[in-house]
């Protein structure tokens, strides 16, 4: 989805045995777009490791034999170095959990960012299926862009402004302040911002550890 820059993996979950799905931010997304196309969709079992390459002219199915057994954020800048495009490239791959087929196994982009959810890494390694590498450079059109930047310029004007300043011992207690109350506890909106800001979607685990929802 290229207007919240996350991308979605989709299949059947080798967790629960039903739907599968995974999303994940980053510029993996509109790199599939760039190479010319909506979704890519992978079907049957390769003989040997291998991985796709794609650059909005040519798709190669190329050997992945030599990166079997690396980790996805090394996997990632060997691919990078391989590529020989002067666009540089964007690459979703598995590491060794997603080759074994473990069931929480997830599918890495830019050095860590993963897609995590119902174990679709294990998807790709049951394939054989090491990594995508994009490296297109298709222009992205919207149907209506004077539409698309009032929309971006409307939710940019909901974000709190400023920088983090608040230290970390505040979070804990400012959460069990928040449980020990009867009613929901009105916050200033940079709290929030700043604490993703600092530490990413972890500061949900915080936030669920102290008011039981984890």
């Amino acid at each position: 989805t290229l207007f919240s820059g996350r991308w979605m993996v989709t299949g059947k979950s080798p967790l629960t045995g039903g739907w599968g799905d995974a999303n994940c931010g980053g510029s993996f997304g509109p790199a599939i777009k760039a190479c010319g196309y909506d979704a890519i969709f992978f079907k049957g079992i390769a003989s040997e490791p291998v991985y796709l390459f794609a650059d909005g002219e040519t798709v190669e199915i190329r050997s992945a034999a030599h990166l079997w057994g690396v980790d996805a954020s090394e996997t990632e800048k060997r691919l990078k170095a391989e590529a020989g495009s002067k666009r540089q490239p964007r690459v979703a791959s598995i590491g060794m959990a997603g080759e074994k087929l473990s069931l929480v196994s997830g599918i890495c982009n830019e050095g860590g960012r993963l897609a995590g959810r119902s174990g679709l890494g294990a998807v790709m390694g049951s394939k054989r299926l090491k990594a995508l590498v994009l490296a297109g450079s298709k222009p992205i059109r919207t149907a209506d862009s004077a539409e698309l930047k009032r929309l971006s310029k409307a939710a940019n004007a909901y974000v709190p402004k400023g920088k983090f300043r608040y230290p970390s011992w505040v979070f804990p207690i400012l959460y069990r302040l928040m449980t020990a109350r009867k009613t929901a506890m009105r916050t200033d909106g940079m709290l929030g911002v700043a604490a993703f800001r600092k530490w990413g979607t972890t500061t949900i685990n915080q936030i669920g550890l102290v008011t039981g929802d984890t």
